[in-house]
């Protein structure tokens, strides 16, 4: 004769037993749901060709779409590719895009788009080519009809001396106003902003670091450089994203 278990302790152990199934199933879905995925460029870089003074586009389109840890950096030549009032970076749901409103001699070589996640990195390149622009007008500008001495000497080659132009003193970098000290929640927006001159200076590059390593871009991240104000926004922070906050210009 087998023994018999209480009513209430069976009811028990059957619940006990649905509580593991159920705790396994999800530690099934949980490992199905971290298999590693790690960046792939679905679409990469194309070389670029671009008229001295005109503008420059990259883009490109990553894997996976809307993975929260997934970082986009920028390299010029092996170095970190600083930000500008000329340069606008967009990394939105996978599409990538690099713009230079207009571009110098010194803009021309090599460009990597690096992306980065908790499972791996994947780069993509391309080779930027800056023609110089020339402003040689071919075509005779003289009013109809016109002839003598000015004309043969244009056809000698005759070319009026053109005075220097003057340029400004080189200015420093200076900081009008400064960012400020910010203590926000888990998952909140954080907004940095502050002033510098000169303004108007197209030599003049910002960057921003954190913890004494150059911010990357990403998704969370949003950077303006607009005639001397300088602002960035992060979307929504993690505990990770704590520490010091450096902008230099």
């Amino acid at each position: 004769m087998e023994p018999q278990l209480p009513s209430n302790f069976r009811t028990g152990t059957e619940s006990l037993q649905k509580l593991e199934e159920s705790l396994y199933k999800r530690e099934e879905i949980q490992a199905d749901a971290e298999q590693p995925n790690p960046p792939k460029f679905t679409v990469e870089l194309k070389d670029v060709e671009a008229i001295e003074a005109g503008p420059a586009h990259f883009d490109c389109r990553v894997e996976p779409v809307g993975d929260s840890s997934m970082r986009i950096d920028w390299f010029f030549n092996g170095r970190p590719f600083a930000t500008g009032s000329r340069v606008r970076m967009v990394n939105d749901f996978g599409f990538i895009v690099l713009d230079m409103d207009y571009v110098y001699a010194r803009d021309a070589g090599e460009y990597i788009c690096r992306a980065t996640n908790k499972w791996g990195t994947a780069t993509t390149k391309s080779k930027l080519v800056c023609k110089a622009k020339h402003d040689i007008v071919l075509e005779s500008q003289l009013p109809q009809g016109m002839s003598g001495e000015k004309l043969k000497e244009l056809e000698k080659g005759f070319i009026p001396e053109a005075k220097p132009e003057e340029k400004l003193p080189a200015e420093p970098p200076r900081f009008i106003t400064q960012i400020e000290s910010v203590s926000v929640g888990e998952a909140e927006p954080v907004h940095f902003e502050c002033r510098v001159e000169p303004k108007k200076d197209p030599s003049l590059r910002v960057e921003w670091y954190r913890n004494g390593k150059i911010l990357p871009t990403g998704h969370r991240y949003r950077s303006l450089f607009d005639l001397g104000f300088v602002s960035l926004d992060i979307l929504y922070v993690y505990p990770e994203d704590s520490g010091e906050y450096i902008c230099k210009a």
